[in-house]
């Protein structure tokens, strides 16, 4: 079984029309993902939402830092614009996201200035 990828309500995440708040996102709006290598707009087949109270992985990088759920293990996974100069953990509570495209696909999502894919399951 493939372990789901959690998301922190602070990001924004790419539809046709822009960049939007994970947390006002509607779920029937197709998200830009990356397939096999190929970008295009899909619509989660399933999504949920928890609240979260516990720790965060802080992955800084020269320009800037994004936040991971603890649970993640493999960070090296994780595609930055930049090299993760240190990680770090913080207190952080909020709501988690899960979207699921039904295949393995990675997310281009933002905070702040900061772009990277994360892989979803």
């Amino acid at each position: 079984m493939l372990k789901e990828t959690l998301i922190p309500n602070f990001y924004s995440i790419l539809t046709k029309e822009g960049w939007e708040s994970l947390e006002d996102y509607t779920f029937r709006v197709p998200l830009l993902v990356m397939i096999e290598g190929k970008l295009v707009y899909r619509i989660p087949q399933a999504w949920s939402k928890r609240h979260y109270l516990g720790k965060l992985k802080k992955l800084s990088t020269i320009i800037g830092y994004f936040y991971l759920p603890n649970e993640v293990a493999e960070v090296k996974t994780y595609q930055t614009s930049y090299v993760i100069n240190k990680i770090t953990e913080v207190i952080w509570g909020g709501t988690l996201f899960t979207l699921d495209f039904k295949s393995s696909c990675s997310l281009p999502i933002k905070l702040d200035h900061e772009y990277f894919m994360i892989p979803l399951n």
